[in-house]
This record gives structure tokens, sequence and C-alpha cells, in this order.
């Protein structure tokens, strides 16, 4: 029962991985067609010249021991060398137009899987980690070019070069083609004889590598959480495990790839001493000059060279086909969120609303509804807090706010314009968005706070970070604004972080601010002097604030509290603190 499902699963996985590798071939033919046209051609001249003159230099040879005339052996030693100088040269092209072309097509996929990347986050990045997507990027494209450089071209050469010594040989005589024929093609099918192995093993190789680089990757971020919970010896334990099972992939890849490669030279040594065999036998029946018989020894010999080289990265085609689908898979996925054919104008008037408005995450199915029929409205130039229990919704409105999922009913509106009908780009560009977790880049402070103009003024850049109240904490470091903060910002405090996620947030300057908690890590003197100096700034932006302080609740224009998906109530925070409801609940359980 199970061979039947294992034999599907196989070709499955061949078809994908032929239909990855077509497409990227077509690419590469596609991007630089002349430079792969040339590139074929100068590798076909190089090793046609090449076997070229090993023949001639072999027939010299025969030539001098049957004791030839000086003038004619002169002529194919004159052969012999002029060719040299070509053979390099057309050698030389064809590995540079070769890797030009290969490395304009990766550097191009790179681009493509950023955009790609770009275009799915952040719903991609709940399914898939930072290494595995890190490692598709990086290392995966990074095995192609074995294909587009050492396999593609040379595969072109590896019909057209053998096909010409097959005619070569049966102009000698045509026993001698028919002698080799049969070799060359049994050591071009080697490859395949193991291909459903090849690519088990490559994908193995493949996603063993992209999970032992997630664990380092998530080890290396983690550490200071490992070491406070004495979590070295487990997590090592891990990596092991991850290393063994990778260990055992490539022994299986390089057990194959023996195999093949014992193939290779059975074919090799078996083709050459039949040939050899055939001449001797026609030489000594006079139907073959004798001064040929080391010309179609060499002959035969150079024939498997270019074959020989395809053979033997067809060892590698299961890692290359396991990267190859990689690729593809990530390039093929279809994004969370699509833009309209033709999307509208951002609005001037930027009240939002959220019109019964229904949603559950995608990723799970079992999960259940987080959003039902949510309605409620952020007027323009007013504060609005999103209040509740942790669970209740909030940050999934600014999620849907921001355009990271698409509800699956209702509808959110910006100025009375759908926000589907407005481009993303154009949507977030009317939108500052400070994350409860805002993330931090290993650069200077400038630097991440001017993320959100990257052309930003210095005094505008000073002014966003004093306005952030990070300005005391920034000048005590060593470079100032120009100090380099750790991977992931971990140069600075929980609090620190936030006040400069917060003074990219200003320093973008747009209409909408939208924070997620964003003064949770604040001290209370740090979080009234940031509120002060935003309600000077704020004018006519219109500001959605996730609060759990009851200070940040307090100084709102208008309380939303949600509870279980649903608004239970609506208005001024001081109307709604003096009743019994749900928000005059929380408060109450909250120290001030």
């Amino acid at each position: 029962m199970n061979q039947p499902r294992s034999t599907d699963l196989s070709t499955s996985k061949l078809r994908m991985g032929a239909r990855s590798l077509a497409v990227l071939a077509r690419e590469l033919a596609t991007t630089d067609r002349k430079l792969l046209v040339g590139a074929v051609a100068a590798d076909v001249v190089a090793r046609g010249l090449a076997l070229l003159g090993a023949g001639a230099a072999s027939y010299l040879l025969a030539l001098a021991l049957a004791g030839e005339e000086q003038d004619r052996l002169e002529t194919w030693a004159i052969v012999a060398l002029v060719v040299t100088v070509p053979v390099v040269v057309a050698a030389g092209l064809h590995n540079y137009w070769t890797h030009v072309a290969s490395y304009r097509l990766l550097a191009d996929l790179r681009v493509r899987l950023y955009e790609q990347i770009r275009r799915l986050s952040p719903a991609f990045s709940v399914r898939r980690r930072s290494g595995d997507t890190t490692s598709t990027a990086m290392a995966d494209v990074e095995l192609l070019e074995l294909f587009t450089s050492h396999f593609l071209p040379p595969a072109v050469v590896a019909v057209i070069v053998p096909g010409a010594t097959l005619i070569t040989l049966a102009v000698f005589h045509p026993l001698l083609a028919l002698t080799l024929l049969p070799f060359l093609l049994l050591l071009a099918s080697v490859p395949a004889w193991l291909a459903g192995r090849a690519l088990d093993d490559g994908a193995r190789i493949r996603t063993g590598a992209a999970d032992l680089s997630a664990d380092v990757v998530d080890a290396a971020q983690g550490v200071r959480e490992i070491a406070s919970f004495g979590a070295g010896s487990w997590l090592l334990d891990r990596l092991k495990t991850r290393q063994h099972k990778l260990a055992q992939a490539t022994a299986s890849h390089g057990r194959r790839a023996g195999l093949e490669q014992a193939a290779t030279d059975v074919f090799l040594s078996l083709g050459t001493v039949a040939t050899l065999l055939v001449s001797a036998s026609l030489v000594e029946g006079g139907r073959l000059d004798a001064a040929l018989l080391l010309p179609a020894v060499v002959l035969a010999m150079g024939a498997f060279v270019p074959v020989i080289a395809i053979s033997r990265l067809g060892q590698e085609l299961g890692r290359i086909t396991a990267a190859a689908v990689r690729v593809r898979v990530l390039l093929d996925e279809q994004p969370p969120v699509l833009d309209t054919k033709e999307p509208v104008p951002p609005p001037q008037d930027v009240t939002i609303r959220f019109e019964d408005v229904s949603f559950a995450y995608p990723a799970d199915e079992t999960l259940p509804t987080v959003l039902d029929q949510l309605s409620f409205t952020v007027p323009i130039g007013s504060t609005v807090a999103l209040v509740g229990a942790s669970g209740a919704g909030k940050t999934t409105c600014t999620y849907l706010l921001l355009r990271y999922w698409d509800p699956q009913g209702g509808r959110i509106t910006i100025g009375d314009v759908d926000i589907r009908d407005l481009g993303q780009d154009d949507l977030r560009a009317l939108m500052a968005h400070v994350p409860q977790d805002a993330h931090l880049f290993g650069w200077t402070v400038r630097d991440n706070v001017a993320l959100a103009r990257p052309y930003a003024s210095d005094t505008a850049i000073r002014d966003a970070i004093e306005t952030a109240q990070a300005d005391e904490f920034v000048d005590a470091m060593p470079d100032g604004d120009q100090t380099r903060l750790g991977e992931r910002g971990s140069g600075v405090s929980a609090g620190q972080r936030q006040r400069l996620a917060i003074a990219r947030a200003l320093l973008a300057d747009r209409p909408i601010l939208v924070l997620d908690e964003a003064v949770s890590n604040l001290d209370a003197e740090s979080e009234r002097a940031f509120e002060d100096a935003l309600a000077r700034v704020a004018g006519q932006r219109t500001t959605l604030v996730i609060a759990h302080r009851p200070s940040t609740i307090r100084r709102a224009d208008l309380a939303v509290v949600l509870a279980d998906g649903h608004v239970v109530e609506v208005g001024p925070p001081h109307e709604l603190e003096k009743g019994n409801g749900e928000l005059a609940r929380l408060l109450a359980t909250r120290n001030t």
C-alpha cells in the first residue's frame, strides 16, 4: 500500500523539480540571450578545437612513428600548435560570458525574492522562520549557480561535441561511431538511474541546512534567554540532532554520487577499450589507415569529456533541484492581499471606520473568529484608545488597518474609501505604525530613526528624537546618534527601544498614527512627557492607540472597548469610567 504512494510522491517531486529547472533555464535565456548563445558557442569552439588539437597531435605522433616525411609532420605540428591560442581565448570568453549571465540572473532572483517576501509579510513570517527564508534567499540561490553556469550551457556542448566526434569517427569508419555511441548514451543516462533518490537526498540536505540555519539564528537572537534559563546544553543537543540529520542526508548523497562516479569510470574505460579494439581490428583487416588508430582513440576519449562533466554535475542535480523548488515555491506563493488593478488616489479625509468587520486568521482554520461584525469610527484629528483584555482583537484591528490581511466580512474605510481600493504602498504611506515589539536594526541610532524618511535632515531627525524623549540616553551614548546598535537593537533597553521606534514614527510625519501599546515600556515620567509632546504635534493627525495603562486611556478623546471580538462600549473615557461598564471594571483592576 505504501509503495504506490511513495512512487507518486517521487514522480511529483520529479515533475516539480523539472518545472522549476525549466523555468530557471527559460529565465536565464530571457535575461541574457546573446551572452548565453555566445557562451555556448565559445565553449563549443574551445572544446572542438581542443579535441582537434589532441587529434592532430596524436596523428602527428602516429605519422612520426611510421617514418612519415618531414614536410607532412611539420604541417600537422603547425595545426596542433595553431589551435592552442583560440582554445584559450574561447575558453576564457565562455567562462566570462557564462558567469556574467548567470550572476545577473541570480542577482535578479534575489531582488525578486526580497520583493516577494515584502509582499508576503508579515503573514508570511508567522508561518516561516527567518533563518529558513534567509537560507532560500542566499544559500539556495547560490547553489543555482551550478545549474546556470556549469550545467545548462555545458549540456548543449555535451550534445554538439560528441555528435561532431561521432561524425568524424564515422568518416574514419562507421563501425567506430557505432562502437562508441552506446557507451556515450549509457554514460549520459547515469544521473537518471537514481534520480528519485537524488531528489530525496537533495531535499533532505536543503531542508536540513535551512532548519539548522534557522535554529542557529534563533539561538543567536535568544542567547540571553538561553543563558538565563540554563538551556545551553539542551540547545546544543538540539543543534547536534539537526546536524546529525544533515550529515545522514549528506552521507546518502555521497554514497549515491560515488556509485554514479564508479559507473561513469566504467563506461569511460569500456568505451575507450572498445574503440581501441575495434580500431586495431579494422587496421589489421586493412579497413583503417594505421595512422588513424591513435587519433580514433583520442577522439573517443575526448567525446566523453563534456558528457562526463555533465554527468559529474548531475551528481549534484538533486541538491540543485531541491534548491530550485524552494526558490520557486517562495516566488509562486500568493500574497494574502493583492492590489486592485485600478487603485484610487489616497483621500484627504483620514477618518477611519470599521464597518461590520469580521476576521479569522487564515493560517489555521481551527482558530476561532477574532473579530465578529465589529464597527467603530476614529474621527479625523482625534485620538481613540482601543481597550480590552488580552485576545480581544485590538492588535488584529491594526493589522487589518495596515492591510496585512483583509477581513472576511465587512470593510475598513479611510475617508469613505475602502482601503482595498487603495494601493498598498499608498495606504501605508498614510500611516506611521509603532508596534509593541518594534524592530531595531544593527545600524546607527540615526539610521534606525531615519528609516521612516531616509533623506530627512539632521534637524528633523533630532526633533523626532527629542519629541520621543530619547535625546537624553542617545546623547549619553559613546558616539551620540552615530552609535551603532547591536543586532535587533540589543544595545538598548526595552524602554529605549520603544522611544526610538516612536521617534521613527514621528519623523514619518504621516496623517495617521497607530500606536500598539507604544508607551508600555516607558516609565511614568517619560510617558507623561511623551504624551504631552505628542499632544502638541498631533495637529490633524488621526491617532489610534492600543492602550492598557489607565493614564493613556484617560488622555484619549474616545475609548473603544472590545471583548471577544465585539465592541461593547464607545465613549469619552472619563464618562465610561463613571459607569458600571467594561471600561470601569478594567480601570478598577489596574494601577493608576
